[in-house]
């Protein structure tokens, strides 16, 4: 009996140790679970980062393409204006000489 007692005794001490393995490896893999999760939290936040960053960017960049077009188009609007001013000025200018003239000869009744 003591023969068996003793592979008892051996096979119990066996999977005492077993266990105290298992129970290390589970710490183990709780530890490495906390760090995945505390890396992937901290990747997420670098992509969250750059990916505003990159908004950030591209939204200055069409801001100042729109202010770019704005200002191109506020030079047009200009030139057209200062032109159509032009006309105008000649239109009043051969119209008031017009009315001097229609005056002078009235006047002179002619």
């Amino acid at each position: 009996m003591s023969s068996s007692h003793s592979k008892i005794e051996v096979t119990v001490e066996s999977l005492s140790e077993l266990e105290k393995e298992l129970d290390s490896l589970k710490d183990e893999a709780e530890r490495l679970k906390r760090e995945l999760l505390a890396l992937a939290r901290q990747e997420a936040e670098k992509a969250k980062t750059m990916s505003l960053e990159e908004a950030s960017e591209k939204s200055e960049e069409l801001l100042e393409q729109a202010i770019r077009k704005a200002q191109e188009d506020a030079g047009k609007i200009v030139q057209s204006a200062e032109r159509a001013l032009e006309d105008l000025k000649k239109k009043v200018d051969q119209a008031t000489e017009k009315a001097v003239n229609e005056t002078v000869r009235f006047i002179l009744g002619a």
